[in-house]
């Protein structure tokens, strides 16, 4: 009996290493295909306004960028008030917005807030933290509050610094006693769960994500700019108090505030 040779001819030769190249490299061309279907990852914008003749000012940006080298999915953006016009035109609006002394500096600015950071280190960390963080107030048997977790858990991987906090109403009388203070605070009803509390935004009721889901991300996207998330490494040596800092920048798009 004669054997055969799977050895492919001159003529089948292209086919053979077009079906080859087409093996290596489709998993890669389906991998890049899911990737750009993906949403993007958005970070939160966070500004810092300061004055860099100021030693105290300089020191306070190098504790905050180390810091925020902890942080997943936040973009710092230092805005020097002593040389950049734009940027004291910028504090100029926020301060008469929030009504605070403009010669109060430096402060933070995210999500609707301002932030003193030379108060105490654990001070201000812990009002960025509270700022950063989603509460959800929900119902035990309560069926819409299980779509809206499930739907929450996409929103914690595309907006990586939110923190979400559920808040349990059946069996919790100090989530109650808060949910009644927004309520009150807001002037809405809360007939239904579940309710959210974020960014000075109260929004009541989760019907379903193609409906309820752009609600929510509204109020996310207004406070976040699309960014690639890198690994975050903390960092050993601190900046010499002399060293100018490298993110220092012109308002390019001011973000908005009520």
């Amino acid at each position: 009996m004669t054997t055969l040779a799977l050895v492919p001819t001159p003529m089948t030769k292209p086919i053979f290493a077009l079906l080859w190249f087409w093996i290596i490299t489709s998993p890669l061309q389906v991998a890049r295909a899911f990737q750009a279907d993906s949403p993007p990852i958005r970070s939160v914008l966070v500004e810092f306004y300061f004055d860099s003749a100021q030693v105290d000012h300089v020191n306070a940006l190098n504790e905050i960028e180390q810091h925020f080298e902890t942080i997943a999915g936040v973009e710092l953006v230092a805005r020097d008030l002593k040389s950049q016009n734009k940027n004291q035109e910028r504090f100029q609006k926020l301060a008469n917005h929030f009504k605070f002394a403009p010669t109060r500096i430096p402060v933070l600015y995210t999500c609707n807030r301002i932030i003193h950071p030379l108060e105490t280190e654990k001070q201000w960390k812990a009002i960025l933290e509270d700022t950063l963080v989603l509460d959800i107030y929900t119902r035990i048997g309560c069926s819409r509050c299980v779509a809206a977790k499930k739907f929450m858990e996409q929103i914690t991987k595309r907006y990586p610094a939110f923190k979400i906090r559920y808040r349990e109403l059946t069996n919790d009388v100090h989530a109650r006693n808060d949910l009644e203070q927004l309520v009150e605070r807001y002037r809405r009803t809360a007939t239904s769960t579940p309710v959210f509390h974020f960014i000075d935004s109260l929004i009541v009721g989760f019907d379903q994500e193609s409906t309820s889901g752009p609600r929510l991300e509204a109020v996310l996207k207004k406070w976040t700019v699309e960014s690639e998330l890198k690994k975050k490494d903390i960092k050993t040596d601190s900046k010499p108090v002399s060293t100018p800092t490298g993110q220092v920048s012109e308002v390019t798009q001011p973000r908005p505030f009520r």
